[in-house]
This record gives C-alpha cells, sequence and structure tokens, in this order.
C-alpha cells in the first residue's frame, strides 16, 4: 500500500488487489494516513467494511416516500407541477451512465455520491415534486416532499463517510450541490422532449470553498523528504521540487521536451510540458495536451 496526494483537497490511498490497482480517496492527508496505518494493521478488507457499515449507518435524516399518485393542492392560484412518472434515481443513473464528460472513475464517483448523499433524502421521488423550497398548500399546510434548499443544508452536516465525528469538506460539498443541479440539467435539456420546465437547483448559489494557501516545503524539509527515499527514486523527486512540476506533466515527459541549453543567459536550460496523463478508465491511461501549456 502507499500514499499519494493527488491536489490539496484530495489524497489517496493504493493497493493491488487480484493484480489491480486500487484507491480510496479522502479531503485530507491525515485521514488518507490514519486509513494507510488502520488497513497495515487490520487488513484492507476489514477496514473497508467497517467505512461501508458507516456509510450506511448514518443516512440523512429525512428520507422521502416514494413517488405519490397523487399531487396535493397548492394555495391560492399556484399551480401544482404534474408528476412525469420519471424517478430521481432513475434521471440519476441515466445521466452518469450517458454523461460524456466524465471517465469512467469519475462516473463512479458520481454513484457512489448518488448513493450516499442524494438519493437517502430525496428518496424514490418523482422528479418533479423535487421543488426548489417548500410550496403553501391549500388547506394551509406545506410541501410534504424535500426540497433542494432544505437537502442543501442537510449536506452540510453531513459526517464524513470516515469520521462520523467531522463533516464533509466544503469542496466536497460543492461538488456533490453542483451534481444533482447537472442531473436535474439533463432533465430539462432531455431528448426528444424535456422532462421538466426548469431546473429546481437554478438560482442557489454552490457551496463556498475557501482558497487554500499553498504550503512549500523548506530546504530542510526537502532534504529530510530526500533522505527518506529509495536512491532510485531521489533523482525523480529532485527534478519534482526543483521544477514543481505535477506528477502527472513528469511522467508524460519525452526525451525531445527537455533542453540543456548552454548554459548562458541567452539558452537557458528549459522543459516543454505540453502534456499530461489522464486516467481514462480504471484500467488504461493515456496522456493529453496540459492546460497549463
Amino acid at each position: 500500500m502507499w500514499y499519494e496526494m493527488r491536489s490539496q483537497t484530495q489524497h489517496r490511498v493504493y493497493w493491488r488487489e487480484a493484480g489491480k490497482k486500487k484507491y480510496e480517496a479522502f479531503a485530507t492527508e491525515a485521514e488518507a494516513r490514519a486509513f494507510l496505518k488502520h488497513c497495515r494493521t487490520h487488513g484492507v478488507s476489514v477496514v473497508l467494511a467497517a467505512m461501508a457499515s458507516s456509510r450506511e449507518a448514518v443516512p440523512a435524516s429525512t428520507p422521502a416516500p416514494t413517488a405519490p399518485t397523487e399531487v396535493p393542492r397548492l394555495a391560492g392560484s399556484l399551480r401544482a407541477p404534474e408528476l412525469t412518472g420519471i424517478t430521481l434515481k432513475w434521471l440519476a443513473t441515466h445521466y452518469v451512465t450517458n454523461t460524456t464528460e466524465a471517465n469512467e472513475v469519475t462516473k463512479d464517483g458520481y454513484l457512489r455520491d448518488i448513493e450516499r448523499c442524494i438519493l437517502p433524502y430525496f428518496g424514490d421521488i418523482d422528479i418533479a415534486l423535487v421543488q426548489t423550497h417548500s410550496l403553501p398548500l391549500a388547506d394551509g399546510g406545506e410541501w410534504p416532499f424535500p426540497t433542494v434548499v432544505a437537502w442543501k443544508q442537510e449536506l452540510a452536516g453531513m459526517p464524513k463517510a470516515n469520521d462520523p465525528g467531522a463533516t464533509i469538506a466544503d469542496k466536497t460539498r460543492r461538488n456533490i450541490e453542483a451534481l444533482l443541479a447537472q442531473i436535474f440539467s439533463s432533465a430539462v435539456d432531455f431528448a426528444p422532449a424535456p422532462l421538466l420546465q426548469r431546473n429546481p437547483c437554478a438560482g442557489l448559489t454552490l457551496a463556498k470553498v475557501e482558497d487554500l494557501e499553498c504550503v512549500f516545503l523548506s530546504r530542510t524539509q526537502a532534504r529530510f523528504l530526500l533522505e527518506q527515499l529509495d536512491p532510485r527514486s531521489q533523482r525523480l523527486v529532485r527534478f519534482l521540487l526543483g521544477t514543481g512540476e505535477r506528477w502527472g506533466e513528469a511522467k508524460a515527459l519525452q526525451v525531445k521536451d527537455f533542453h540543456a541549453g548552454d548554459g548562458t543567459d541567452l539558452d537557458p536550460a528549459y522543459i516543454h510540458v505540453h502534456k499530461t496523463w489522464k486516467r481514462l478508465t480504471k484500467r488504461k491511461t493515456t496522456s493529453a495536451p496540459d492546460a497549463k501549456g
């Protein structure tokens, strides 16, 4: 097993199982290293089973009923929505399955977030019944079905899967909120005819994520890091430390991308970074143009 920092907000622990490379992602390095420690002590399967049990043990507090056959009458001249016969579960699965904007690994993450953070709250409900906020009823009551506004509030206090004592990170919450908005957007844009006339997430801002200040290693810290590495890895890490390259960028470099120069200011040494390795599926990777250029 080994640890890898993918970004400031994504830390992964990898292992191999039946010859296949697998991983679990965490929001902080501390969480990832705690997972790694537990796995080395108790075994990966035991820890994963405990995490799965933890996820199932913290469902949303107000799950929705299944879609009813009758929609309550609204107050005044408000017009109640008409049932579509399409459940949120079907729509979410259809969106993830058919989107072309995500690879298979990302889709797996979407499905995991839907199962844990969206469906337990909304239930297997008709998509027409998911409104932005509560609607007044003709009998003086309020909309009896879950709303997006209430869900966002619930999501803000949702415990982490691997640490019930802490809530999910703001960036994770923002991503899940954006996912639900995309799911409903697919209903509005559905072909050959829209399933909904309006996205209930429209007009709502996503969770705000505080900017993370970059933290750089001091020379002493870098030297300590190098001392802990296998000699065969030290050159690569020295290169990463010296250039600031990301792992995916460094892995995609070719000999033609290195320019040694002549040691003068007129012809300095440089590397041409124009590609990075991207994961396309669980078992296949390729290089793609780097957005940094």
